[in-house]
C-alpha cells in the first residue's frame, strides 16, 4: 500500500513538472514563429528585428535559470512558482500594450525570465524524485517542454487568423493561470514543494558552485550550449520565412522542427541511459549538421521538413542529454544554479551569434539561405567536436584529505554487497567469500586484518595478507610486518581456519584454489565514443596465473619472476590520457563519416544537375 502511495505521488511529481514546462515551450519555441508575421506586418520590421525577440528570450533563459535555481534551492518550489507565475503576468501586459517591436522584446525577455522559473525547478524535482533515472526524467520533462510548441503552434496560428492576436493572447495567459494552478497543487500533494525534500538526493561529494567553475567540463558544456543552442534555436525565426520563400505559406515546417525537437526528447533519454549521453548527442548532433547542409540545396517541403528535423532532434537532444550530464559530473545539491550557469552561454553570446546574427547575416545577403545555412552548421559541427571531449563520469574535487592507515577492516553489515548485485564501479575492487563481497579502493593496500562472516554467518576475524606459494618454501607478494600506531605486528596463522582464503602453510597464509574465496574488478573497455565496463572475478593480484581470464584485473604476465606468471594489480580506468586516446580515435571516425556522407551527397547534386542538362539538350534537340 505504502509502495502503491509512494508511486502515485511521484506520478504526481511527474505531472505536475510537466504542466509547468508546458506553456514555457510554447513561449520559447512556438510564439515568435507563429507572431513574427503579424509583428513585421504591425511594426514595420523586418527579419533582423523579429529575429531579437528570439535573442532576448534566450538572454532571459540565461539569466533567470541561474536565479531560479537559487531560489529553488534556497526558499524552495512554492518561492519559485509564485515568482514565475508573478514575472509572466507582468510580461504579457506589455504584450497587450505593444506599440512597437521594443514591447515584444520586453515581454519576450520578461515572460522567458518568469517561465525559465519553472523549467529549472521542474528538472531538478523530476530528478529528485527519480535518481535512478535521470535521463528518462528529464527526457519526459524535456519532451512535454518541446511538443507543447507543435501541439500550439497550429491553434495559435488559427487563432491568430481568425479570433485575432488580442484574442490570442488573452486565451493564452488564462490557459497560462490555469495550468500553473493545478501543477501546484500536484506538487503539493506529492511533497514535493516541501523544503526537507530538497536534498534527499544529494551526496558529499557533489561540488559547490565555486569548485564546478574550475572544471575543464564546466566550460567544455558552456562552449557546447553556446555553439549548439545557437545554431538550433535559430531555425525557430527562419522556418517561417524560408517556408515562404520555397513557396509554403503555413507552419509545417516549424510544426515539423517542434514536433521533432519535442518528440525525440523521452527516446534521447532513453537511449543516453543505454549507450550513454556522449554518444547520444554525437549521434543527434550530427543529424542536425546534415540537415543544415541539405536544406539550402532543397526546395519541396517533405524534405525540408525532414531536414529540420534533423535540426529539431539535435536541439531537443541538447535540452535533454545536458540535465543528467550535469548533475550527473557535478551532482544535484547545486543543479539548478550550475544549469542556469551553463545557459549564459546559449543566452548570451548564443543568443547573438545565433538567431540575431543569422537574420542579420540573412537581410545582407539577399535572403541567402546557402550563407545563412552554412554558417549555422560550421557552429553545430564546433559543438560535436566540444562534446567529444567530455568526460562522462563524476566529478570529484581533492580536498587536502588523505586515507588513515589501519590494521583490521571492521565488520559492517550495511556494507557487505551479495556477489550477484555487484556493479562495475571504477576505483573498487571486491573480495568475496560464500557470496558475500567487501570492497576496498583500488591503488590502496588493503588491511592485514578483516572482520568477516564464517560459513555459519558468525563473525570471524581472518588474516587478509595472503603470499603466493610455490613448493618447497617460496613466498612472495606478501608482507607479514606491519607497524600501526608506532606498534609491530608479526602475522603467524596457525590453522587453515586463520586465513580468509582458508589455507595456511609455515605460519603464512596463501593463496588456495579450493577455496570459495574470489577476487573482483571493475573491467573498462573503450574505442573512440563507445565504452562500457563490466565486473570480472578471478584470481588477486600476485597469485599465480596461467591465462588472463582466469584474473579479475584480466591481465596475467611475469612480472618479476621470468618463467612463472602472476596476475597483475593494473586496471585500466577511465582517465584524462584514455580520453585523450578515444578522442582521437572519435575524430577520426567523425572525420570518414562526414567524408563518406559530403561524397554522397555531392555525387546526389552532380547526377542531378547532369540529368537537368540532359533533359535541357533534349528540349533542345527536339
Amino acid at each position: 500500500m505504502n509502495m502503491e502511495r509512494s508511486n502515485f505521488k511521484k506520478l504526481c511529481t511527474i505531472l505536475g513538472c510537466g504542466l509547468l514546462v508546458f506553456w514555457a515551450g510554447v513561449n520559447c519555441f512556438g510564439y515568435p514563429g507563429v507572431m513574427s508575421v503579424y509583428w513585421k506586418d504591425e511594426f514595420h520590421v523586418g527579419d533582423g528585428e523579429t529575429g531579437l525577440v528570439v535573442t532576448f528570450i534566450i538572454v532571459a533563459l540565461a539569466f533567470s535559470m541561474f536565479v531560479g535555481g537559487h531560489i529553488h534551492l534556497k526558499w524552495g518550489l512554492t518561492c519559485c512558482i509564485i515568482s514565475g507565475l508573478v514575472i509572466v503576468c507582468i510580461g504579457y501586459l506589455f504584450l497587450f500594450i505593444a506599440k512597437s517591436i521594443y514591447y515584444v522584446y520586453a515581454y519576450s525577455f520578461i515572460c522567458s525570465f518568469g517561465f525559465s522559473f519553472f523549467f529549472s525547478s521542474s528538472l531538478t524535482a523530476a530528478q529528485q524524485a527519480f535518481p535512478s533515472k535521470r535521463g528518462l526524467m528529464s527526457g519526459v520533462v524535456n519532451l512535454i517542454f518541446g511538443v507543447a510548441a507543435a501541439i500550439m503552434t497550429p491553434v495559435l496560428n488559427a487563432l491568430l487568423n481568425g479570433p485575432g492576436y488580442t484574442f490570442t493572447n488573452t486565451l493564452t495567459i488564462i490557459f497560462v493561470l490555469l495550468c500553473t494552478f493545478i501543477a501546484y497543487a500536484l506538487l503539493w500533494f506529492s511533497g514535493s514543494t516541501k523544503s526537507e525534500n530538497m536534498t534527499t538526493a544529494n551526496s558529499p561529494d557533489d561540488l559547490s558552485i565555486k569548485e564546478t567553475l574550475t572544471t575543464r567540463e564546466f566550460w567544455t558544456i558552456w562552449l557546447q550550449w553556446t555553439f549548439i543552442g545557437s545554431a538550433g534555436m535559430s531555425i525557430v525565426s527562419l522556418a517561417k520565412s524560408y517556408s515562404i520563400s520555397i513557396g509554403e505559406t503555413g507552419v509545417i515546417v516549424l510544426t515539423a522542427f517542434n514536433l521533432a525537437n519535442g518528440v525525440c526528447r523521452i527516446f534521447v533519454g532513453l537511449l543516453s541511459d543505454i549507450i550513454g549521453i556522449k554518444l547520444t548527442g554525437v549521434i543527434a548532433y550530427s543529424l542536425m549538421l546534415i540537415g543544415y547542409i541539405c536544406l539550402p540545396h532543397i526546395h519541396r517541403v517533405s524534405l525540408v521538413c525532414l531536414g529540420v528535423v534533423g535540426v529539431g532532434i539535435g536541439i531537443g537532444t541538447l535540452f535533454t542529454i545536458s540535465p543528467p550530464l550535469i548533475s550527473k559530473i557535478f551532482g544535484l545539491s547545486n543543479f539548478g544554479a550550475i544549469y542556469g550557469l551553463i545557459f549564459t552561454g546559449y543566452g548570451t553570446i548564443g543568443a547573438f551569434i545565433g538567431p540575431a546574427l543569422s537574420g542579420f547575416i540573412l537581410q545582407k545577403t539577399n535572403n541567402n539561405y546557402l550563407v545563412v545555412f552554412t554558417y549555422l552548421a560550421t557552429m553545430d559541427f564546433i559543438g560535436i567536436l566540444l562534446i567529444l571531449t567530455v568526460q562522462e563520469k563524476k566529478k570529484i574535487l581533492t580536498k587536502g584529505k588523505s586515507s588513515k592507515r589501519y590494521l583490521i577492516h571492521k565488520y559492517d553489515k550495511d556494507k557487505i554487497v551479495n556477489r550477484k548485485g555487484l556493479k562495475a564501479f571504477h576505483g573498487r575492487n571486491y573480495y568475496c567469500r560464500n557470496d558475500n563481497c567487501i570492497s576496498f579502493e583500488n591503488n590502496d593496500d588493503h588491511p592485514p586484518l578483516i572482520e568477516f562472516p564464517d560459513e555459519n554467518g558468525n563473525i570471524k576475524k581472518y588474516i587478509l595478507e595472503t603470499c603466493a606459494y610455490i613448493k618447497p618454501e617460496t613466498f612472495w607478494y606478501c608482507t607479514y610486518n606491519h607497524t600501526y600506531k608506532e606498534t609491530f605486528y608479526y602475522l603467524k596463522c596457525y590453522n587453515d581456519s586463520d586465513c580468509f582464503y582458508n589455507k595456511c602453510i609455515d605460519n603464512t597464509c596463501v593463496y588456495n584454489g579450493d577455496s570459495s574465496v574470489t577476487h573482483c574488478d571493475t573491467i573498462y573497455k573503450y574505442f573512440a565514443i563507445f565504452e562500457y565496463s563490466y565486473i570480472h572475478c578471478g584470481k588477486d593480484y600476485g597469485e599465480q596465473c596461467n591465462e588472463s581470464n582466469e584474473c579479475s584485473s584480466n591481465i596475467c604476465g611475469a612480472d618479476y619472476i621470468d618463467d612463472i606468471k602472476t596476475c597483475s594489480s593494473f586496471i585500466k580506468e577511465p582517465s584524462d590520457n584514455v580520453q585523450s586516446v578515444r578522442d582521437m580515435q572519435t575524430a577520426f571516425i567523425f572525420v570518414i563519416i562526414i567524408g563518406i556522407f559530403t561524397l554522397i551527397f555531392i555525387m546526389c547534386c552532380c547526377y542531378k544537375s547532369g540529368k537537368r542538362k540532359e533533359n535541357k539538350f533534349k528540349k533542345i534537340e527536339k
